[in-house]
């Protein structure tokens, strides 16, 4: 027959602790929504300033004739302006996702 040092109720202690592994499973889950959201904000912020580069050299083409990003990058078939004429391009999709965000829901908060 064996002895136990303390007899305590399985349910009783489930009882107690419950609680707090609730508590726990909500923070985590909370914790990984404010992730996805802080990176969901820096992707934005990255489009953001991608457009503006993208809008500033076009409205230097427009005006002045001018490719900035072609004049530094060594022209419009470089390898490298032609990676930034698609970087520019992928943000404008991607900014199209901000006119059909709900900004009201907690997640954007």
């Amino acid at each position: 027959m064996e002895h136990s040092v303390c007899n305590i109720d399985e349910e009783f202690v489930n009882n107690i602790t419950e609680p707090y592994l609730w508590r726990s499973r909500i923070l985590r889950k909370h914790s990984a929504q404010k992730r996805k959201v802080e990176i969901f904000m820096w992707i934005d912020k990255l489009a953001l300033t991608l457009l503006i580069i993208g809008g500033l050299n076009w409205g230097l083409v427009g005006i002045f004739s001018f490719d900035l990003v072609a004049w530094i990058f060594g022209g419009q078939g470089a390898v490298i302006s032609r990676i930034v004429y698609i970087l520019v391009a992928l943000s404008a999709a991607w900014c199209i996702s901000l006119l059909f965000r709900d900004e009201s829901s907690p997640e954007h908060a």
